[in-house]
């Protein structure tokens, strides 16, 4: 995301507009990094978000709800202290670097009026906030505190005197000069790409921001130095300097970057940037407000990637387990596969015990239970008699039958949890809200996969909020409706189809559950076919060919009393095979 020196600049000159001389009436801390303040006047109230969060440092005004913690940090104390009751009276941006200082009129305990200086180090995972008193450039804290041991050059401590970041030697493109724009690159390397050239010569520019240049001077971005024409100098210093024109004449037209499915945020800008012209675009009224809603939207993304995430980790886990067992299990009914051999081994003693004196520890006698008889050789315990041995080889018969029998339902019932938390993966897989993502967990809990999180917001609520399945429309004008979870499956097969609905599963897959509403019609092959696409695209077979999928009129499809969630059972179905095709999907999406 490219927050440049330039976002930095369109974002201080809305704040200007916006906040100045507004009153700081409170300071929260939500994030070890991050600060809001709560401005207000007689009539608005804003609150101004300032993150030194290595992977989003920025600044800009927010309307994100935030939880505080119940003891506010040490530098959140501070920020109190020194400007709670402050008034905003300037912004100062060195250049174009990406440094904020915001400047805040207070009163002291003696009721003298001074300016404090925050300043906010916009500079990736060395981004920082700092509080100085700017007559004596004095640090009072820092949100990160830097000692000598972790940067020689620069350490930011309270009543250290505050140095500025090292300077790069770049120039102001706002102090731009034509000729020196021209021997930039005549000097530069040839095997530089023009855009990089750009990027390295000039201040609070963003390699985003720079390959919009060279586009908006129709040459590939691509484009060596040593490629470039003097016409094509011309039209990149004329492409710089409208650019630079429009910025410093706070023409903004900020913008959020979106897939083509519109479900995932790519970027922002302060205006649409040339090479993302295949995106779709959001236009926000201003620069502050897109700031806020990308990184509203990002955090959320965040926040249900890690939910996803945890979950996924905690199912695979549990799935490690049952597959240990069946192979112990397995193992278990190889050994016990042997039980009737020492039954027979004990009807040969009973039939030969006449024969058989005490203290052999072995004997050698025809098997007639053999289909072809034959010698065998069975072990005897010297110490007991020959019925007792026999009776030793019953009772082990006996128990390993048994055994045999209890690790059959073993078997079967990890067999089953397998499929189960197959059908969990896939739910995951299929998950784009995070709705879905509650549902699952939430489930989980329920069977006693995780512990049940106290969370006080859903029992205020009352219910878990719900998700609800996809939705398509066949080719033919049939409406198409596949679960994202169990709950979902069991709401679409259970409850919302009708009878003479069709009904559509990867036969012995984990899959969704698809429904075609018939709406009294008769379904036709060709959306029997996009539904059976859907069926296997939604499945563990996503990327498999020949997926067999199974189909039926819902009412042949029945719950079995005690099934976990999404199980079901089925009859009088067909089977048609198909290749999952993205395209076909996109295709009934779009329709």
């Amino acid at each position: 995301m490219p927050y440049d020196g330039i976002v930095l600049y369109s974002v201080k000159t809305e704040l200007e507009t916006l906040i100045s001389n507004k009153k700081i009436e409170k300071v929260y801390q939500p994030q070890e990094d991050e600060i809001i303040l709560n401005l207000r006047n007689s009539k608005e109230e804003h609150y101004l978000l300032i993150s030194a969060n290595p992977n989003s440092p920025r600044v800009h005004l927010t309307n994100m709800s935030k939880h505080n913690p119940i003891s506010p940090p040490v530098f959140c104390m501070v920020l109190r202290k020194h400007l709670t009751g402050g008034r905003i009276v300037g912004f100062f941006q060195p250049e174009l670097e990406r440094i904020l200082h915001i400047n805040i009129e207070t009163v002291d305990e003696l009721g003298i009026v001074k300016t404090k200086t925050l300043i906010v180090e916009i500079m990736g995972k060395h981004s920082n906030i700092i509080l100085i008193d700017p007559e004596n450039n004095k640090i009072i804290d820092g949100i990160k505190r830097i000692p000598e041991s972790v940067n020689t050059y620069r350490q930011i401590l309270p009543g250290n005197t505050y140095k500025e970041p090292p300077h790069q030697g770049k120039k102001n493109p706002f102090a731009r000069v034509d000729f020196e724009f021209y021997d930039i690159f005549k000097t530069a390397h040839p095997d530089s790409k023009a855009f990089k050239v750009i990027l390295d010569n000039y201040m609070g520019i963003s390699p985003a921001m720079a390959k919009h240049i060279v586009l908006k001077a129709d040459i590939d971005d691509d484009t060596l130095c040593s490629h470039l024409k003097d016409s094509d100098l011309i039209n990149l210093w004329n492409a710089f300097d409208a650019t630079f024109k429009s910025i410093q004449s706070s023409s903004f037209k900020p913008v959020v970057f979106l897939d083509e499915n519109r479900n995932r945020f790519v970027d922002f800008y302060i205006f649409p940037l040339i090479q993302y012209d295949f995106y779709h675009k959001k236009e926000i009224e201003s620069v502050n407000e897109a700031l806020d809603y990308f990184y509203c939207a990002k955090l959320e993304r965040e926040r249900f990637n890690n939910n996803k995430n945890n979950l996924l980790k905690i199912v695979e886990g549990f799935l490690e387990k049952c597959y240990k067992k069946l192979e112990l299990y397995r193992q278990k009914s190889r050994e016990a596969k042997d039980s009737e051999k020492y039954r027979i081994y004990g009807e040969l003693i009973i039939s030969n015990i006449h024969n058989i004196k005490k203290g052999l520890d072995k004997i050698c006698v025809k098997n007639f239970y053999d289909t072809h008889p034959s010698t065998v050789c069975i072990n005897l315990d010297p110490t007991i008699s020959p019925a007792q041995n026999a009776q030793l080889y019953f009772k082990k018969y006996s128990k390993l039958k048994k055994a045999a029998e209890i690790i059959k339902k073993r078997i079967a019932k990890t067999e089953e949890e397998i499929k189960y938390l197959d059908g969990i993966l896939v739910s995951l897989e299929n998950t784009v809200q995070e709705e879905d993502i509650d549902e699952i967990r939430h489930e989980l809990e329920r069977l006693g996969y995780i512990k049940k999180k106290k969370d006080k917001k859903e029992k205020h609520s009352g219910q878990l909020k719900k998700g609800t399945p996809m939705k398509y429309m066949s080719t033919e004008g049939f409406e198409i409706l596949v679960g994202k979870n169990n709950r979902q499956n069991d709401y679409l097969t259970m409850v919302f189809a009708s009878s003479e609905d069709l009904w559509l599963h990867t036969k012995n897959i984990p899959g969704s559950h698809v429904i075609i509403k018939s709406a009294g019609r008769r379904i036709p092959d060709k959306t029997i076919i996009e539904a059976a696409n859907l069926a296997a695209f939604y499945s563990k077979a996503k990327y498999s060919s020949n997926v067999p999928v199974d189909y039926t009129e819902k009412k042949n499809v029945r719950k079995p009393k005690g099934a976990k969630p999404g199980m079901v059972i089925y009859d009088n179905f067909k089977t048609i095979y198909v290749t999952p095709s993205p395209d076909i999907i996109e295709k009934l999406k779009k329709s």
